[in-house]
């Protein structure tokens, strides 16, 4: 029961578009259901629902962008996530690689130095290393190939 009330949360707060207008406190209500869930499931039971929702629900590329700019407006890049590099593979396979062709694609690169310098992967920290990029990335690359095999 818990699981299914996780899974429909997650839906409510995924299942819209990203930069539809709404007020100002809509906006607001839905960033404290984020935060409500992570307190009372825990990050790591909410990342895996939210993981989840992008394999099942986000088909199309538009769709993993939505859930990607959605994932950034909830602040889950602020938190620490197991196989950072597997987890935004997936989103850069289903995109074909090419954030540019999509309509704010580039939030995955944004996503991605956020989440990977969290994870202490030094290479993307853009103090560090400044022309960081994921499309040079090779284990954001070796990722994209591993989705490429699972569903080829």
């Amino acid at each position: 029961m818990e699981n299914e009330q996780l899974k429909l949360k997650t839906e409510y707060l995924f299942n819209r578009v990203w930069d539809e207008e709404i007020s100002d406190e809509a906006s607001e209500e839905y960033l404290d259901k984020a935060n409500e869930l992570i307190a009372e499931y825990g990050w790591p039971k909410v990342f895996e629902a939210w993981n989840n929702y992008l394999h099942e629900k986000c088909i199309s590329p538009d769709s993993v962008v939505n859930f990607a700019n959605l994932y950034w407006t909830y602040c889950g890049d602020l938190y620490s996530i197991p196989e950072p590099h597997k987890f935004l593979g997936y989103m850069l396979y289903k995109i074909d690689n090419n954030m540019h062709e999509y309509s704010n694609g580039d939030i995955i690169e944004s996503l991605a130095v956020n989440i990977l310098s969290k994870a202490g992967y030094k290479e993307a920290d853009l103090f560090l290393n400044p022309y960081y990029s994921v499309n040079k990335d090779s284990k954001l690359l070796a990722a994209v190939d591993f989705w490429k095999s699972q569903n080829a």
